[in-house]
């Protein structure tokens, strides 16, 4: 016999014996008694760190909006395109002229 047999022979028998073995099935009222657990815990507290967080992160979201807009707003009306205020701060600052190669500009 060779190993491949062996290995086929071992397999073969444990797949036989995972489809023998028996189904478990809950006991009456289990689904019952687990949702009433989870009802019991109920939802989590929110403390007053996170509530201050999060009132915090919604604040600064709406200034952050409220900004991008006016900037927006601002943009369209000069009519200045984001690579024209960008060649214009290079240019202007002869130090930056130093630093376009670093950028790979």
């Amino acid at each position: 016999m060779t190993e491949k047999d062996r290995v086929k022979k071992v397999e073969e028998a444990l797949i036989a014996a995972h489809r023998s073995r028996p189904k478990a099935l809950p006991e009456p009222g289990w689904d019952n008694r687990v949702m009433a657990r989870v009802r019991s815990e109920g939802t989590p507290r929110a403390t007053a760190q996170t509530e201050q967080t999060q009132r915090f992160v919604w604040r600064f979201a709406a200034a952050a909006c409220v900004f991008a807009l006016a900037f927006s707003l601002w943009a369209l009306q000069t009519g200045i395109n984001p690579e024209q205020l960008a060649l214009n701060l290079f240019m202007d600052d002869p130090l930056a002229l130093q630093a376009v190669p670093l950028f790979a500009l």
